[in-house]
């Protein structure tokens, strides 16, 4: 029996963003607060607000954060590119 171990590239990185699949990660209500966080951040309902994360030496914080990072880029893409085809599909109509 074959055990293929699939390294995925670090998040934002050039390979990452060449890859259509969003990264793999282990959802969690932390992960969850912390995507929301940065969509209210983005969408200027809170202002000035710190997110602390804690933990020990090789727990995953930065890897954590870069990948909510990643994710969240890719959302915001995917978001602006319906808004782009709602824009032109209301051009065509003139």
């Amino acid at each position: 029996m074959t055990i293929r171990i699939r390294i995925p590239p670090n998040a934002l990185t050039k390979v990452a963003r060449a890859n259509k699949t969003p990264p793999s990660y282990a959802k969690s209500p932390e992960s969850d607060m912390l995507l929301n966080a940065l969509h209210r951040y983005w969408n200027s309902e809170n202002k000035g607000h710190t997110v602390l994360i804690s933990g020990h030496r090789g727990a995953g914080k930065t890897t954590l954060v870069y990948t909510i990072l990643d994710l969240a880029e890719r959302q915001a893409e995917d978001w602006w590119r319906q808004q782009f085809d709602k824009f032109l599909t209301g051009l065509s109509g003139y």
